[in-house]
């Protein structure tokens, strides 16, 4: 089986998900999209309203943002892959206990993809995957099982906060000279 027939079965699993009470607030689950051969691989919270109807992650306002900034450093969607921590849309705040439900389906994706690096948006991203419980603004390089991991804040802060709009677009400035030099 190859890395597209992959995703694929992994997104048919999600889209069948139970085994938290967040799909019962979904229109559709939100596995993810992209190129199953990304070098960066990207992650946040969850999918929200927009994201739902459509079943495809970061279309909303936080997604144009992100596009913004993708088209700024001359950054293809189509050759990067996005998801989040939670496949399913909810009014409510995540709960550890989801992305505890949820993290299984995040790994598979990963190993699938085996990307170079891991950009991590935002607190519940950087629980969900590194077990990080706050984020500051400081630079943040971790590594999840060997891949290198920048840990920024969520595209929708960066929409509304100034400080950490710079932060994000730092952030993502160093992640852009990384996949350059790798």
């Amino acid at each position: 089986m190859n890395k597209g027939e992959s995703l694929e079965k992994l997104c048919r699993g999600i889209q069948r998900c139970h085994r938290c009470e967040r799909w019962k607030s979904r229109a559709h689950a939100v596995p993810g999209e992209g190129d199953p051969d990304a070098r960066i691989f990207f992650t946040g919270e969850a999918p929200g309203r927009t994201e739902d109807k459509k079943a495809r992650p970061f279309i909303g306002r936080s997604g144009h943002y992100l596009d913004n900034v993708f088209s700024e450093y001359k950054v293809k969607r189509e050759e990067v892959y996005i998801t989040s921590i939670l496949k399913c849309y909810h009014p409510s705040p995540p709960k550890r206990s989801q992305m505890e439900s949820c993290r299984s389906w995040l790994i598979q994706q990963i190993d699938v993809i085996q990307p170079e690096f891991i950009f991590v948006m935002g607190t519940s991203a950087a629980w969900g995957l590194l077990g990080i419980d706050q984020l500051g603004t400081d630079p943040l390089d971790l590594k999840w099982n060997s891949i290198p991991c920048i840990v920024t804040c969520h595209p929708a802060a960066a929409m509304r906060f100034p400080k950490r709009n710079k932060q994000f677009r730092r952030d993502f400035t160093r992640l852009i000279k990384k996949i350059s030099a790798h």
